[in-house]
């Protein structure tokens, strides 16, 4: 079977994508007990991605072969750009999370040593 361009283009991002996450997630250093759950997880994880992979090339192909082609590289973009988009909001959010976590923990430090320092006068005071 032929695959048309969108569907060849697809397939090949996504097996690099999905190759690049099972060595990231297998080349972790976890202990023997974990190792099993990770293993079977990312087994779960390969065959659901096998499943869409092939899926959405089908479609892909589908939509080509019957003289849909623009439709066909549209439903491919659209993936990248959503994800694309999610990123860059994203981002910026961390961002002001931890911002906001640091902030929050020196004040916290400021009151413990205000708080540290009140305390020692009152000891003195005794």
């Amino acid at each position: 079977m032929e695959l048309c361009l969108p569907a060849k283009i697809y397939m090949i991002i996504t097996i690099i994508c999905t190759v690049i996450h099972s060595i990231y997630v297998l080349g972790e250093d976890i202990s023997l007990h974990k190792k099993v759950s990770v293993y079977l997880c990312q087994m779960l994880y390969l065959m659901v991605q096998i499943v869409c992979i092939c899926l959405w090339c089908y479609l892909l192909n589908w939509l080509c072969t019957n003289g849909h082609t623009t439709v066909a590289w549209v439903l491919f973009l659209f993936p990248l750009i959503l994800k694309a988009l999610m990123v860059l909001f994203i981002i910026p959010i961390m961002i002001i999370a931890v911002d906001k976590s640091k902030r929050q923990h020196d004040l916290m430090q400021e009151v413990r040593n205000t708080i540290g320092h009140g305390f020692n006068d009152i000891q003195r005071d005794l």
